[in-house]
């Protein structure tokens, strides 16, 4: 078999785990600034989830077509993709208290600003969505910056997991309930009011952050930065690619499963309306059952990754979110079975009524909640044991522009394809197209750096292989 070469000094999965327990640390909880920091994560992950889902779910009860609604998500990765490393320098010069608290008022300052004098369309929105996401580059390389201002070495990464858990609840919680629920009881203009509110929500929290850096002027700090772009070509990508095949290999089952994951949920609004025949704004019972899914994945990750691996519980929250991709396709055929054991039925008490495949989606949703949820602790606790600190934040760095490359290809793929041919059928064919994508970039890895070349079925065994070749765990 056709397999790249490894790096010894830098395939970082195989340098011994350092000895830190992969549970998470909860009393660092009791830390003020840990809380702090914690509460602005999930604030800003909430305000762009509810701003983003909220311009979906009105463009899809509008009738807007799935390559609109695909293109709105897709901006907000566009803007990390071209501005991730320019973000990450402005970061580093500002003072991490500064960069948070300006990012944050900025962010809601153009929540409130850009619909009153645009008004309420879909230039408005994808606008605002490129606009708030490019703000967001300066915003998250800060905020993981800032960790180790509010706690000491032996707690980053537990510290770096809790805000990471944060960002995952206040994303679900924005995408999953109060979007739809803001669009069902008012207006897209609100949704955008809503999340301006809770983007000053965080500025507010990050202004009581430690100020533990010398502290300089924004003025002076700008002053410092190189304003020249700064863009990761495929081919810098590829070379890091090929040289930490240990860590990147992982990376990519991740970046598999955060492009698919955006991908279906991309298309929820227009699945709900169009093949479930329901109203948009009732993707808000489709995504209560998934919150057993992302609990599952949250607390039960840790456990598994003790008892399993990372590598194992990466490739099991790939296949259960592949699962959930393809059963979406046949809700009709599964509705008999799905719908009864659904516990949202009971709302009928209280005169919600809903259709069998509304509740068998709900269903449906708790596999790929799981998913989306696992790999992304699996990919971060691999990191962790494996990666010195001090070299952690270039791997994550890299780590976003895969997964921001990867999103954006599945985003306008899916979008396109569901335009032409119904999100029915692309739900069950997403999940393989979404997978060639990492296996081209591995096939293109090995041709960049012109090793022999790598066949499909190579490059999918290299991305797949046994979690038994001394890296899980």
């Amino acid at each position: 078999m056709t397999t790249l070469p490894r790096d010894p000094t830098t395939d970082g999965a195989h340098a011994p785990p350092r000895d830190e327990p992969s549970g998470l640390d909860l009393s660092l909880l009791r830390e003020r600034g840990v809380r702090i920091l914690i509460g602005s994560r999930m604030a800003t992950k909430l305000g762009i989830a509810t701003l983003s889902y909220g311009g979906m779910v009105y463009l899809a009860r509008t009738g807007a077509q799935q390559w609109e609604l695909s293109l709105v998500g897709a901006v907000a990765f566009v803007s990390a993709l071209t501005f991730g490393l320019q973000g990450g320098i402005i970061a580093d010069t500002l003072p991490k208290r500064t960069a948070l608290v300006a990012g944050y008022a900025l962010q809601a300052a153009l929540c409130f600003a850009l619909p009153t004098l645009l008004g309420v369309n879909l230039v408005s929105l994808v606008v605002l969505v490129f606009a708030a996401a490019l703000v967001g580059q300066i915003v998250s390389p800060a905020l993981k910056a800032a960790i180790a201002l509010v706690t000491s070495t032996a707690g980053l990464a537990s510290v770096a997991a809790l805000t990471n858990v944060a960002g995952g609840v206040g994303s679900a919680f924005g995408s999953a309930l109060l979007a739809p629920l803001l669009i069902k009881l008012f207006d897209v203009q609100v949704v955008m009011y809503a999340a301006g509110a809770i983007l000053a929500f965080g500025a507010i929290r990050a202004l009581k952050l430690p100020t533990a850096e010398p502290q300089r002027s924004v003025r002076d700090s700008l002053r410092q930065i190189d304003w020249r772009p700064h863009l990761a070509t495929p081919h810098q990508t590829a070379e890091w690619i090929l040289k930490r095949r240990g860590i990147a290999h992982l990376i990519l089952v991740g970046a598999i499963v955060a492009a698919l994951g955006e991908g279906i949920n991309s298309m929820q609004p227009v699945y709900v309306r169009d093949v479930l025949h329901a109203d948009p704004t009732n993707s808000i019972y489709i995504f209560a059952p998934g919150a057993l899914g992302y609990l599952l994945g949250m607390v039960g990750g840790p456990w598994m990754i003790d008892r399993f691996g990372e590598r194992r519980l990466a490739l099991t929250a790939l296949g259960s979110l592949a699962l959930g991709s393809m059963l979406f396709g046949v809700v009709d055929q599964i509705a008999p079975v799905l719908a009864p054991i659904n516990p949202v039925r009971m709302l009928a008490v209280v005169g919600v009524h809903l259709s069998d495949l509304v509740l068998a989606a709900g269903m449906v949703a708790i596999l790929t909640s799981f998913g989306s949820t696992a790999a992304g602790a699996a990919v971060l606790t691999f990191v962790n044991r494996r990666v010195p600190v001090d070299n952690q934040g270039a791997v994550f760095g890299m780590q976003e522009v895969i997964e921001n490359g990867m999103t954006i290809v599945a985003l306008l793929g899916l979008g396109a394809l569901a335009s032409a041919l119904g999100t029915r059928i692309v739900y069950m064919i997403a999940p393989p197209l979404i997978v060639s994508v990492g296996v081209w970039l591995l096939r293109y890895s090995a041709h960049a750096a012109s090793t022999e070349p790598l066949s499909s079925r190579d490059a999918l065994n290299e991305l797949f292989r046994s979690p038994d070749h001394g890296e899980a765990g």
